[in-house]
Order: structure tokens, then sequence, then C-alpha cells
């Protein structure tokens, strides 16, 4: 990890813009599902569709890029 990468994940500020994205896409694609089966399925769309077994490993970024496409892919 460089150290870029290191110095942003201490700054908690990060969180902001990636809670305030699932947030919105939550409440305006799925405000029926619970939060919990929200990422379960996130994370079985993750595993079937982008062959990513651990969501652990994903930067926050990248996470909310493929938050993004698992909504545009179960929702439309």
């Amino acid at each position: 990890m460089n150290l870029n990468k290191r110095n942003n994940m201490k700054n908690p500020n990060r969180l902001d813009n990636i809670y305030t994205n699932i947030l919105q896409l939550h409440k305006t694609t799925m405000p029926d599902v619970r939060i919990g089966q929200l990422f379960i399925n996130f994370e079985r769309w993750c595993k079937l569709v982008k062959n990513i077994h651990d969501i652990f490993y994903i930067e926050d970024e990248e996470f909310l890029l493929y938050f993004k496409e698992y909504i545009n892919d179960v929702t439309y």
C-alpha cells in the first residue's frame, strides 16, 4: 500500500462520500430491503458477477463503484 492510500485510510472524512452515496442508492432504489440483506446480496453479486470472493479487501472507492454497478444490475 502506498503512502497516499495509507494516509487516506486514516482520514475519517473519506467515509462521508461513500456512506452518502450508499444511503442515497438504498433509499431511492431498494427502500424495502433491510441493510443486512442489501450487503449480503451485494457480496453474493460480487462473487458471482465480479469473481470477487472477499469484499473485505476492496478499497473504498472501488467498493462504491462495484456497489453502484450492483444496484444498476439488479434494479434495471
